[in-house]
């Protein structure tokens, strides 16, 4: 039967940490890649009987799933986050085709979004990722906390979600959020010195009312009730916030 290995990256996962590898000992190997966390996550994944690597990631999370995929000793390699769940209707899919892979390297998975304990269905939250693969076969090309995966070969799917619950609550995923907007803000900037105050002001007003439209109304997100409002508000907030902090690195520079 072929192998497989689950690498998770994270940062000050101890509270949910344990809860993932338990949910997870289906795998024939589970590689924690620690970027430095300060509240005992390693050491808790040690206990569990996890590999553990730790190395700062600088907000290259590319890099980071790469040098755990490195240290894998299985044939399949599936990334994951700590706040997503491999229910055990898509471990038997995936074990099914990686039985029969029928020539393809790499498959997506489904991710279904939770948002305050419940699916959201609607609002276009749910997309596919590319998780699954024959080791040797991808690698991640990028240097953001946004991760660009390229495979060598050909390129499955498997109708099957990963169940990912981002935050336990708003707060927790605001903070979540400003730290990812943090990092992409600081490299946009550095790659674009100078921005003006007209292209950012659009980022901030015109823009933010077109995804707001686009989530709620023509992704339905409507249908998803209360939850589907306030997921689509907040796919404005990051956004806003992340224009913000470029206006922020901006302020000595003269506006055009």
């Amino acid at each position: 039967m072929a192998s497989v290995s689950i690498v998770v990256i994270v940062k000050n996962e101890a509270g949910r940490i344990k809860n993932f590898l338990e949910k997870h000992a289906w795998a024939d190997e589970i590689v924690v890649v620690d970027d430095q966390s300060a509240d005992g996550t390693p050491q808790i994944a040690r206990q569990a009987g996890a590999l553990v690597l730790s190395q700062p990631s600088n907000g290259n999370f590319d890099s980071q799933r790469n040098a755990g995929a490195a240290q894998a000793k299985s044939e399949w390699i599936l990334q994951m986050d700590a706040d997503e769940i491999v229910p055990p209707p898509t471990v038997e899919a995936i074990r099914r085709m990686i039985a029969d892979p029928r020539g393809q390297a790499a498959f997506e998975l489904q991710r279904l979004n939770h948002f305050l304990g419940e699916p959201l269905l609607w609002g276009g939250v749910s997309g596919y990722q590319l998780k699954l693969y024959q080791k040797g076969k991808m690698e991640y090309v990028g240097c953001s906390v946004h991760e660009t995966p390229a495979v060598d070969g050909k390129t499955g799917r498997l109708d099957f979600p990963v169940l990912h619950f981002p935050a336990e609550n708003i707060s927790e995923f605001l903070a979540k959020n400003l730290y990812y907007s943090g990092v992409t803000a600081g490299q946009y900037a550095a790659a674009h010195p100078q921005v003006s105050w007209r292209e950012i002001r659009g980022q901030l007003l015109g823009r933010s009312l077109k995804r707001f439209w686009k989530f709620y109304v023509k992704k339905k997100g409507y249908r998803d009730g209360p939850r589907g409002f306030v997921w689509a508000l907040m796919n404005v907030i990051i956004p806003q916030m992340y224009w913000m902090m470029i206006w922020e690195k901006n302020l000595r520079t003269p506006a055009r």
